[in-house]
């Protein structure tokens, strides 16, 4: 409907295109931490392979921690963002919502993103150590 809008008639609507865009926004951000959960972030697993599975896994577990520093690092800024908007007032442009509401995506993705990286990453380490203790003949434990 939209492109027959701003194609056919000259015109669009511009409530449409920006719940669009922020509805947008907000998948991306949430489903950081669905991804890092479930392991599909984005990476190079074609050199990855190319290691020993022990090399491999201790690759996989220094992407973890970097993913985890940087949603660290990315919350507070995003948070600031937030928190400015807020005391501004500032509303969007179209569908006139405070836009604080709309930039929380941000943060609240970060904070997802910690938690679940931080989750996965303990499972992770204990997977590292048994396959350790297994090379060397232990009972894994």
């Amino acid at each position: 409907m939209h492109s027959l809008l701003r194609s056919g008639v000259r015109s669009s609507n511009r409530n449409q295109e920006e719940a669009c865009r922020y509805c947008f926004v907000y998948s991306v951000m949430l489903a950081t931490a669905y991804c890092i959960r479930k392991g599909r972030m984005l990476r190079v697993d074609v050199v990855i392979n190319l290691f020993p599975p022990v090399i491999a896994k201790f690759l996989d577990l220094a992407a973890q921690v970097m993913a985890i520093a940087f949603c660290v690092i990315m919350l507070k800024p995003s948070w600031n963002v937030m928190a400015s908007a807020f005391q501004i007032g500032n509303v969007s442009s179209g569908l006139e919502l405070p836009m604080w509401i709309l930039y929380t995506s941000a943060p609240v993705g970060f904070f997802l993103g910690i938690v679940r990286g931080i989750e996965v990453l303990a499972i992770s380490l204990k997977d590292f150590k048994k396959m350790l203790n297994e090379r060397k003949g232990g009972d894994g434990e």
